[in-house]
Formats: structure tokens, sequence, C-alpha cells
């Protein structure tokens, strides 16, 4: 009776599983492995409305994204001053390598820190004695806090910018000479440090796969500690258009155009006009690389007649 019994409940067993097959501890059959999720797209923090925002040296962004930046600037200004009894042209000329290093904690939060040095010359007579030459460098960091709204961005950030500069100043070191009656070169180098604090808001919206706008409105204090108790003031607002032709073309080329009008207040307000543009590389995802220059017209702090031009060459890698 105990082998009828065994061999009966053999045979249910048997029925039960599909092909008459005796089920075991494997039964269902484990599935195939699962394909792997995908990797984050390190764009998504500028990617607006199927836009995939050029990032601009010039104008404020509100993108949160982790990405290493290296640059470098060439400038030439021009400002009148009165020389000798008359107004005349002060040339000078700048050579500024920069990076930068943005890290998106979280979709919405970002932080970053930079590092910049400059080299600025008189090119011409009245450039060389009324500011000679000078080196510089500054450093700082700040955070942003980033809002998606659909296919807009809102941000928040603050900037906090040291600055270093030396300064070799003919003019001075031949006023102290005249003065004493001697050769005087104590005042031929002197050294400044100073301080930046910016904060700002920035928008930007995707309009279309080819094309987004962006803008900021930024507040700017500059301090520099005692002997020279300097200060000054300015207001920054900015408005660009970024267009990437590969969507509709594909062509890999990126447009950047924008306008920025700032005005400063120390002892006397001074206010400029600033026209930029850029050309860019935008056939990888990940990669940001080309050319941006801007054109700024208009009056310095003390009302002297102002004119630069500065063109920004460099990549910048997202991840």
């Amino acid at each position: 009776m105990l082998l009828i019994g065994l061999t009966a409940a053999a045979a249910v067993a048997q029925e039960a599983a599909p092909g008459g097959a005796v089920p075991d501890a494997t039964y269902p059959p484990i599935c195939p492995p699962c394909p792997k999720p995908p990797k984050p797209d390190p764009n998504a923090g500028r990617s607006l409305g199927g836009h995939l925002f050029i990032p601009s040296e010039f104008v404020l962004q509100p993108f949160a994204v982790t990405a290493l930046g290296v640059f470098m600037g060439f400038g030439r200004a021009t400002v009148t001053v009165p020389l000798l009894g008359r107004d005349r042209d002060a040339k000078l000329i700048e050579v500024a390598p920069s990076t930068t290093l943005e890290i998106a904690i979280t979709k919405w939060l970002a932080i970053n820190f930079g590092f910049d040095a400059d080299v600025i010359s008189g090119v011409n007579s009245t450039g060389a004695v009324n500011y000679g030459a000078a080196f510089g460098y500054d450093y700082g960091g700040g955070v942003l806090l980033s809002l998606p709204l659909g296919r807009a961005r809102l941000a928040a950030r603050f900037d906090y910018l040291r600055q270093q500069l030396y300064n070799l100043n003919i003019l001075t070191a031949i006023r102290g000479s005249l003065s004493q009656g001697d050769v005087d070169a104590s005042g031929l180098v002197s050294d400044q440090q100073s301080n930046r604090y910016v904060p700002a808001i920035s928008g930007a919206v995707g309009l279309h796969p080819a094309i987004g706008l962006f803008g900021s409105l930024a507040y700017r204090h500059d301090s520099a500690p005692l002997p020279l108790r300097v200060a000054i003031d300015a207001f920054e607002v900015g408005a660009g258009v970024s267009i990437d032709l590969k969507p509709v073309t594909r062509v890999p080329i990126g447009f950047l155009g924008a306008y920025q009008f700032v005005w400063e207040d120390a002892t006397d307000s001074a206010h400029r006009q600033v026209f930029s543009g850029g050309i860019f590389y935008t056939g990888r995802r990940h990669l940001s690389a080309g050319l941006e220059g801007e054109r700024q017209v208009g009056a310095s702090v003390g009302g002297n007649e102002l004119k630069i031009t500065r063109v920004v060459v460099g990549m910048k890698y997202f991840w």
C-alpha cells in the first residue's frame, strides 16, 4: 500500500508540472538577466524643451550641472584719460587663462569653484604711463539653487571672489620722485586685494530643440580693505539666445547671442552696454567647445569713455 501511495503522488505532481516535468526549487524558471538601467544623462540639468543650452561665460544661466571648464581669454581696452592738458586714449591688452569646476549635488543644488589669472599691460605711451602693467589672480566659489518648471528653469545663486592685483605704475613713481626731489621707487610697485560678492537670479526657457532663451539679474559689490577703502556697487541685467543647428540640419554648430546693461556706482556713476556672441561645436552632448566674444561700450567709474573687446576660447566637459 505504501508503494502504491508514493507512485500515485508522483503521478499527480508530474501532471501538475508543464510538459510533465517534475517541479523543483527553481520552478518557475529564472528569467534572463534584466537590461541595465540607462546611465543618467549628464546634460539633463541644461536641457529644456528638448533644447541643449550652450553655456555662456558672460551671462549667468540657471543650470545645475557637473562640468569642468578650461578657457583662455584675450582682451583689448581703450580708456580716454586726461594727460598733459588734453584727452588721450590709453590702450591696454589683457591675457587671462581660467578654469572652472561645477558640481551638481542634486538636480536642484550645485556648487562651483573657479580660478583666474590676468596679465594687463599698456601698449601705447598713454597706457604705459597711466596704467603701466599689472598681474593679478582671483579665486572663489558659489552655490546655486535651481528649480525646474516644465520647459523653463529658475535659479538663485551667490558667488564670492577674492582678487589680488600687483601693479607696476610708472606715473606714480615719477610723481613721487618729483615731489621728493629724488628718485623714489616706493610707488613703482603696488598691490591690492579686493572682495567681490554677487547675489543673482537667472532663468531659461526651451522654445524648440534648436532654440532657447536665458537671462539674469545680478547685484555686484566690490570692496577693498584698508588703506584703499574702495567700494563699487553694480547692477547687471542681461538676456541671451542659444541656437543649435544640429536638431534641424544635422550640422553640429551652435551660436550664442546676448545683451547686457551694467550700471556701476562708486563716487561717480557709470554705465556700459555689453554685446556678446559666440560660435560652438555641438557634435557631442557632453562637450561644449568654441569661441565667445564681447564688446563693452560706455563709461567707466570716474566718467572716462571706455571701450573693451574680449574673446574667450575654451571648452567645457560635462559628466
